[in-house]
């Protein structure tokens, strides 16, 4: 488990603090025969045996591609390749808060809009031909599920299901539309914040 006072192991049901790994955690992932967090100090990885710091600086999401870990940090994207990060974007006009592998690409946003990685730009035109999300919403964080990209806003869930837009909010079952966070579960269920 992470937060602000650092990483945790459940043992015995109680949380014991993690050596190795100091300052609030923002992310953590698995992947790529890792455990991946996301810290204030940047992007470390345990391997089983030790942590290693892969980046040093401001990282904001990271998500795993197969056997690739992708990293959003500042305005580009990059890869993940030993112990450097590596670009595979050039620079978006805005800072990229949240990535996500979807339909052979990756997917970012940036709080207002939802992007793709196209060639080595990232484009937030013709991401979808029919729907949209909800006017106005604050996105929170973004996830590829199977065959839908999954959007935490602040007014509910946006669906991107092939090529158009789909809401779910609470007169579809959500029971707060205020939404945080996203993550899969153990059998490809979807968590939700």
């Amino acid at each position: 488990a992470g937060g602000a006072a650092g990483l945790f192991i459940i043992e015995d049901s109680n949380l014991v603090p993690v050596e190795g790994l100091s300052g609030p955690v923002k992310k953590l992932m698995t992947g790529a025969r890792a455990l991946w967090a996301i810290t204030a100090e940047g992007l470390s990885r345990f391997d089983g045996t030790a942590w290693i710091t892969v980046h040093t600086g401001s990282v904001s999401d990271l998500c795993r591609d197969g056997k690739k870990v992708i990293v959003a940090a500042d305005k580009a994207l990059y890869q993940v390749a030993g112990t450097a990060l590596h670009p595979i974007t050039e620079n978006s006009d805005r800072p990229i808060l949240g990535v996500a592998a979807y339909g052979g690409t990756y997917y970012v946003h940036d709080g207002t809009r939802v992007g793709l990685m196209e060639d080595d730009t990232i484009t937030y035109q013709y991401v979808a031909d029919w729907g949209t999300l909800q006017r106005g919403c604050t996105i929170r964080d973004i996830l590829g599920l199977g065959s839908r990209l999954i959007v935490a806003t602040d007014e509910g869930l946006g669906v991107l299901r092939g090529m158009t837009w789909y809401a779910i909010q609470g007169e579809d079952g959500l029971c707060y539309e205020d939404t945080t966070c996203l993550a899969e579960g153990f059998d490809r269920d979807l968590w939700i914040g």
